[in-house]
């Protein structure tokens, strides 16, 4: 009879999108909607000005909240990691929220207001207002994830470019009790790398009830849904907020606002796309009357500077949809959902202090408030999760909140020294969010240099010229109105003449006149221009030498440009176009309008190239990241699947080293188990930093590898075994690329140090083995 209902039941799972993968899915969406509904008490708290009251961000903060709480108490030694510990910490955050519940009900009752019973309190967030718009969020959360999980079905595996280190981290994490994890390419010491956001994934694994596998997958299309539906609430909130005080139409222009800011930040690709896959070849085609057989493949977007044409300038430029399609978790595609929480903190920050015009606050109060504190954290955070946003978002956060103060105070001193004060105050919640991990970390690389090359003007404009144009023309318009509204400049035949001796009265009637809906988008495409611009002078120096100096800093600034871009988009266009009369300003609008609708088609051809035709049923593979063992490792589907059933905690396992980004160490990756040496490059980078040169940590890499060839190729069984008992060697590996890489393995040798615990059952065909040592 149960084996009758289990087939009945994937029967039904097979006849659903994902297939047998649907059951992965609804436990993975369940409990990130369970963590939202636990942390909305603080999201509340945080977001009380906005109209949605921040229903997709109490999601991003429960998981920030209590992914990191779990990491810091296993990174100071007080709980295990395990899926146990996992759950009780989320049962820590329902305290915590319950507390906050508790909080409100002093205050009322502080303030001579009725306080409700908590019963009715905890109600109270879900009435029927409110409930309306929670049910067609959490649906369009819903929708979003599930088909973005259904075509990531379509190439899953967790396998090319870097995906073998992303997981490799989370296998390695898994088998971990403390944080940091053992380095599993370097064995004998901790992981010296930004590994939070994928501890924060590996953590959702684990209270999802998810196989890693699958969990992979499920982190980078969960990440992708949040990408669509934060940007969407920030817009809809931008819009909703003008519109209503202006008394004008709001609801479904913030809902194309907010598809716009969603699908910018989302769905768009760079206007290298749309130049390079139709208007060059359309040129070309129409000049030359012959037959162009261009095909685009979409990395050619990301990799444009020193490339095409070929210099010695070789720059990276990404953005979100790239990351998505090409499917690598990596830190800065994690802290999406992060810093679009920052920057949804920080608007509800500008409205609390714009509805509330009160200079005679209370200073306490201005420092000590709960999104200045999350603030704090969540900068905090980026210290590990991607070190780049977090002297990017201070920078962006105290912009918004010195602007702020300044309109506040009317530009008098308070405004400034209460700035400093509240961004000390947010340094310090940092450093100490940071600090169990900084304590256990060695700084990378922390040396800026002047630029010796600059991007071609033309070659900028085709990547930056569209959201730049879009940004100043707002700006430009903001100040034309401002002129036409308050006449404080004279005019001569429609020019402007400036009156020097008055700068800095028109500057601060300018901002004070600014809606704050204008100021805050003026002021984070102001930072994104500057993003975009930075690299064209300075460079962190990093190993990347030579032609790619520029690439991990324009990489880092500009990726985080473009997501504040793609707010821009989402407000400007509606904000100019719906809610400003004239002409002029529309038909350059419209022409924007235009060339940013291209760039959304960028993920379709991405999506055809990389992934196939989604809509073939047929070639659905489903969403394990590991399946791919079974086909393109044959040799080692069996003996790792062994390692996984089998070996319990991180004893080292001795696989060949190879090269960054190749096959090699697909045995340390799928397992979790350290190894003595893996990805070079890799290694080099996390090594390397001010208190270890490079030449240094060079040296170490070749003598580990020298050692791993020795191992596997000598005849010297005291040497052998003198060097299995220098890296607490427990099993040896022996595949085919053992014997590709080192072509005299000595096999009767390494039989002889222990027991073969694992041989391929058909060694005619695959010789793999393992041996345990004694």
């Amino acid at each position: 009879m149960n084996i009758m209902v289990l087939a009945e039941s994937d029967s039904i799972l097979d006849k659903l999108l994902l297939g047998s993968d649907m059951l992965p899915f609804l436990k993975w969406w369940l409990v990130i909607f369970l963590l939202g509904i636990i942390f909305m008490p603080l999201s509340d708290l945080l977001f009380s000005g906005l109209y949605d009251k921040g229903y997709f961000f109490s999601k991003a903060i429960g998981i920030a909240v209590t992914g990191y709480l779990m990491w810091m108490l296993s990174a100071i030694k007080l709980m295990r990691f395990s899926t146990i510990s996992s759950i009780t910490v989320v049962s820590i955050g329902l305290v915590i929220n319950l507390l906050i519940i508790l909080y409100k009900q002093l205050v009322n009752k502080a303030n001579a207001i009725k306080p409700d019973p908590i019963g009715r309190l905890v109600l109270s967030y879900f009435h029927k207002e409110r409930l309306r718009i929670y049910i067609k969020e959490e649906l369009i959360f819903f929708l979003v994830f599930l088909f973005f999980t259904y075509i990531r079905g379509f190439k899953p595996e967790a396998y090319g470019t870097e995906k073998f280190m992303d997981y490799g981290f989370m296998t390695s994490m898994m088998r971990s009790d403390y944080m940091p994890p053992q380095d599993f390419w370097f064995s004998g010491t901790p992981l010296n790398y930004y590994y939070l956001g994928q501890f924060i994934a590996t953590f959702l694994s684990r209270i999802s009830f998810v196989n890693v596998s699958h969990g992979y997958n499920l982190m980078l299309m969960m990440l992708g849904a949040f990408a669509f539906v934060l940007p969407f609430s920030i817009a809809y909130n931008l819009i909703m907020r003008f519109a209503s005080r202006h008394n004008m139409k709001a609801k479904p222009w913030a809902r194309l606002g907010g598809l716009l800011a969603g699908m910018g930040v989302c769905v768009a690709g760079n206007m290298h796309y749309p130049i390079y896959r139709w208007i060059i070849p359309s040129i070309k085609k129409l000049t030359t009357r012959a037959k162009t057989g261009y095909n685009y493949w979409f990395p050619d977007a990301t990799r444009y500077i020193g490339y095409n044409p070929e210099t010695g300038d070789k720059t990276i430029h990404e953005f979100p949809s790239y990351s998505f399609i090409l499917g690598d978790l990596h830190a800065h595609v994690i802290n999406i959902v992060f810093v679009l929480t920052v920057l949804a903190i920080l608007l509800s920050w500008l409205y609390k202090q714009r509805d509330s015009q009160n200079t005679n606050k209370i200073v306490t109060k201005e420092i000590v408030n709960p999104q200045i504190v999350m603030l704090g954290f969540f900068i905090g955070l980026f210290h590990t999760t991607n070190y780049w946003d977090y002297p990017i978002y201070y920078v962006v956060s105290g912009a918004i909140i010195l602007f702020s103060n300044m309109i506040d105070y009317n530009f008098k001193a308070k405004a400034y020294w209460l700035t400093g004060i509240q961004g000390i105050f947010i340094t310090v919640i940092a450093k100490l969010v940071a600090l169990p991990f900084t304590l256990q970390f060695d700084q990378i690389s922390a040396e800026a240099r002047l630029v010796e090359n600059r991007t071609p003007l033309y070659q900028f404009c085709v990547l930056w010229a569209l959201p730049i144009i879009t940004v100043l023309v707002f700006l430009f318009i903001s100040i034309i109105d401002f002129v036409d509204k308050n006449n404080r400049l004279g005019r001569a035949k429609r020019g402007i003449k400036f009156k020097i001796i008055r700068t800095g009265r028109l500057l601060s009637s300018y901002m004070t006149s600014l809606a704050d809906t204008d100021l805050y988008i003026i002021t984070i495409g102001l930072c994104a221009i500057g993003l975009v611009f930075l690299p064209e002078l300075v460079y962190v120096k990093d190993i990347y030498s030579g032609d790619y100096k520029r690439a991990n800093t324009m990489f880092k600034l500009t990726y985080q440009a473009f997501i504040m871009f793609g707010i821009c988009f989402g407000y400007i266009y509606i904000r100019l176009l719906r809610y400003r009369k004239g002409i002029r300003h529309k038909v350059i609008l419209t022409i924007s309008l235009f060339a940013f609708s291209l760039t959304l088609l960028y993920p379709v051809n991405g999506v055809k190239s990389w992934y196939g035709n989604i809509f073939n049923k047929k070639a659905y593979k489903g969403i394990s990241a590991t399946g791919f063992m079974e086909e393109d490792f044959k040799d080692d589907y069996l003996a790792t699947k062994w390692l996984i059933d089998n070996v319990t905690g991180t004893p080292v396992v001795l696989e060949a080293n190879g090269y960054s980004y190749t096959k090699y160490q697909r045995v340390s990756v799928i397992t979790g188990l350290p190894t003595v040496l893996g990805w070079y490059t890799h290694e080099q980078l996390w090594k390397s930093g001010p208190d270890m040169s490079n030449d240094v940590v060079v040296s170490q890499l070749d003598a580990r590898a020298r050692d791993i060839e020795d191992i596997y190729t000598s005849q010297d069984k005291d040497h052998v075994s003198d060097l299995i008992e220098k890296y607490k060697i427990s099993y040896i590996y022996v595949g085919a690329l053992e014997e590709e890489k080192y072509l005299m393995v000595n096999h009767q040798l390494l039989r002889s140090l222990g027991q073969v615990v694992f041989e391929n059952p058909n060694p005619d065909e695959y010789r793999t083995y393992i041996v345990k040592i004694y």
